[in-house]
């Protein structure tokens, strides 16, 4: 029987500076911005990921699961953590993906249409 070993992510992002400076002024002052980025990213690339094998399994492919170079992952803060008290969703580009023995480091920098949500296209 060959053994399995979960690998984990990590994620990592380009410009510090830039993803700081930018939430700095829509999350509240006592949420550490990059620490609840890095949460919100952990939880849209595992999600994708069971998203991939639960389509593999359905559909009878064997697609890669794994998080790719060029995906988009979306970060969701809650009103509780927003200065404006409404929920946020930014998003991310995966830039490059670099896999070790136990862990897959996710290298992510801010996707630049953020003015523009999706809810905001439905009141056009």
């Amino acid at each position: 029987m060959r053994r399995r070993v979960a690998k984990l992510y990590e994620i990592q992002f380009l410009d510090v500076d830039s993803v700081q400076s930018e939430l700095q002024f829509t999350l509240k002052d006592s949420v550490d911005c990059l620490r609840e980025t890095k949460r919100a990213l952990l939880q849209a690339a595992y999600a994708k990921k069971d998203a991939r094998k639960l389509s593999n399994r359905l559909f009878k492919e064997t697609a890669p699961v794994h998080i790719q170079t060029a995906d988009i992952l979306w970060a969701y803060y809650s009103a509780e953590l927003t200065k404006k008290n409404q929920s946020l969703i930014r998003s991310f580009y995966v830039h490059q993906v670099f896999i070790e023995k136990d862990r897959i480091i996710i290298f992510v920098r801010f996707l630049y249409e953020k003015e523009r949500n999706w809810f905001d296209l439905l009141k056009k």
